[in-house]
């Protein structure tokens, strides 16, 4: 973290921004104290979208655990001939066959994944209970600690999850908060805000994203005092490359 920049307190900005927003409810205000489902956290009703939010905060992969079964998993991939050393670090990385990369993250990833599979099921049951079957399902999922996995790599992760996996999921908001990158086409540090849509089903308006990324950089600039401002990641090479600092 950049010691100038003060903490963003993603989950309490982000629904009182939900609050102003324009035909918009945050379902804690509005559920009893405990219902009797799975909920998801907010509505759009103009947009017709039920969504999620998922803040990442552990970074295990350093654990013991993690780190065993990475080693298991390169000494075979060492042992098959698929690698030529079991010693992987910044230099040799991207130069590994692209499902090496895949599955080495996927042991440091599984929270991810995780988060997501939850995230289904509390949209599914939510457009179920409200009898909302005609709104699409968007996870918005933030990345507030995992400092070790790239942002590069987590929308690779997501990328795959929502292709294969996660049905009632038919958009994916991803961005970091508290953690930056550095980009060569950038003169300060960076926040990632990115915005996917599925393989499948439904899409939603592509201003809806935009819109919501405009006014939560006014959120997080009106709260800390520092001006932001968003610019399109044109060097996707740099940034596959960009670790969090």
């Amino acid at each position: 973290m950049y010691n100038e920049f003060p903490n963003v307190e993603v989950e309490m900005w982000l629904t009182e921004l939900i609050r102003e927003y324009p035909m918009a409810r945050v379902l804690a205000d509005v559920l009893p104290k405990s219902p009797n489902f799975h909920n998801a956290d907010f509505l759009f009703d103009s947009e017709k979208i039920v969504a999620e939010l998922k803040i990442l905060t552990d970074d295990n992969t350093d654990s013991a655990n993690n780190i065993a079964k990475r080693t298991e998993l390169i000494n075979q991939f060492y042992s098959d001939g698929i690698i030529p050393s079991t010693i992987i670090d910044e230099s040799n990385w991207y130069s590994l066959p692209l499902s090496v990369q895949t599955r080495i993250s996927d042991i440091s990833t599984r929270s991810i994944a995780k988060a997501a599979q939850k995230a289904n099921r509390q949209i599914r049951e939510t457009r179920e209970e409200l009898g909302l079957n005609n709104y699409s399902g968007m996870l918005i999922i933030v990345n507030n600690g995992m400092r070790s996995i790239s942002p590069a790599a987590i929308q690779l992760k997501l990328a795959r999850l929502m292709e294969w996996h996660f049905s009632e999921i038919h958009h994916v908001i991803f961005f970091t908060s508290n953690l930056f990158i550095r980009l060569k086409e950038v003169e300060r540090p960076v926040l990632v805000w990115l915005s996917m849509d599925c393989q499948k089903g439904r899409k939603i308006d592509e201003r809806f994203a935009v819109n919501l990324h405009k006014l939560w950089m006014s959120m997080v600039s009106r709260k800390t005092g520092i001006p932001s401002n968003a610019k399109e990641i044109t060097d996707m090479e740099d940034f596959w490359k960009a670790q969090h600092k």
